[in-house]
């Protein structure tokens, strides 16, 4: 063990998230499949939503550049939340995958016809906040918690506003899946070889875990900041009814999160409401483990991913957008796929596999 790690109670991330009032103003269901979600963002394109008489609508918008297109490409069976892939124990690069051509075609459509932000891939928190009070959006991708922070701002436009999330979309081939997820291991305490005291440091740590450790770590303090009722730990008014204050930002002012530990799942619960934690937790069963950040490299592998690949992911980037907005036809596609080729993509995944055999049998 490196160090001591502290450890998410939740998986779940990045969601698609409607306005349900707009679906209710034009007469449709939340989307379940890529061809339903189409036809969504059309009739919110020219059904006139915000009520306005205008045809201003801005269907689709985001503030996390390419990724935030992720949940029109991941229906499609690959993932911007993964350079790589394994398929049948080979590593694979994610942008050269076949399937993405079929992706791009469908997020290109979307782009060309209006119904996703034009300035996707400019857009800031200023510029994606007020596509929604301004009434101009109904559909973003984003982490849960944005869900009652949009609804918030929207409201005070629009008292009716009602903010939900949705399940992943089905594509063509029926799946339904997601590999935006939160890490397992958040950060970590570690000791120094040089310390005096690693067998009582060590010993302190290990407290954390245990479940006195845990309750006091998630809860704080007995009868000062929670009590037990019918052996479940609450937050006093101490915590959730500070006017000026969030209950996070209490938790953290009292040495939340300063050290490494089991986060509880029913202090994840109390820092949201009954409507958020349902939508987080449909979500989780459809989260998939992703490609393995945490590989390692020796120097000489470390010196050919820092030009290569580096040079790889820049020529990725300029080419994915260009043939989501157009600038650039599908049909290059394999040009494309070629050009990356060229530039030494096989040295590239001749490492990546070495990495990902030595991290598989640790």
């Amino acid at each position: 063990m490196y160090f001591f790690p502290q450890i998410s109670a939740v998986k779940t991330i990045n969601l698609l998230i409607v306005r349900q009032d707009w679906l209710d103003k034009v007469g449709m269901k939340a989307p379940t499949t890529t061809d339903e979600l189409y036809e969504v963002l059309k009739a919110f394109k020219e059904k006139d939503p915000n009520g306005n008489g205008k045809n201003d609508e801005i269907p689709f918008t985001t503030r996390n550049k390419l990724r935030g297109l992720l949940a029109f490409i991941e229906p499609f069976g690959v993932s911007f939340e993964e350079d790589f892939y394994v398929e049948n124990g080979q590593v694979k690069y994610t942008y050269t995958n076949p399937k993405l051509k079929e992706a791009l075609a469908f997020a290109a459509k979307l782009y060309r016809e209006g119904l996703i932000d034009k300035e996707y891939i400019t857009n800031d928190q200023k510029v994606w906040e007020s596509r929604f009070t301004n009434q101009l959006s109904g559909i973003t991708f984003d982490s849960f918690p944005r869900i009652e922070y949009l609804e918030k701002l929207v409201a005070k436009a629009d008292p009716k506003v009602n903010m939900i999330g949705i399940t992943p979309l089905k594509g063509p081939s029926g799946n339904a899946y997601t590999k935006s997820q939160q890490t397992l291991i958040k950060n970590g305490f570690a000791i120094s070889s040089k310390s005096k005291y690693k067998a009582e440091l060590a010993k302190m740590h290990d407290w954390f875990y245990c479940e006195e450790g845990q309750l006091a770590m998630n809860f704080g303090k007995l009868g000062e900041t929670y009590t037990m009722e019918n052996n479940q730990p609450k937050y006093t008014d101490l915590i959730m009814k500070d006017q000026n204050k969030s209950p996070l930002i209490k938790m953290y002012e009292l040495g939340h999160r300063e050290f490494a530990y089991q986060w509880d799942i029913r202090y994840e619960n109390a820092m949201v409401t009954p409507k958020i934690e349902k939508i987080r937790d449909s979500i989780t069963p459809f989260i998939k483990d992703k490609f393995p950040a945490a590989l390692s490299y020796k120097q000489a592998e470390r010196d050919v991913l820092n030009s290569k690949f580096a040079e790889i992911t820049t020529y990725k980037d300029e080419m994915v957008n260009k043939f989501i907005m157009g600038a650039e036809p599908l049909d290059k596609f394999d040009d494309y796929v070629k050009n990356i080729e060229k530039i030494g993509l096989d040295s590239v995944l001749k490492i990546q596999q070495a990495s990902y055999e030595r991290y598989m049998k640790r």
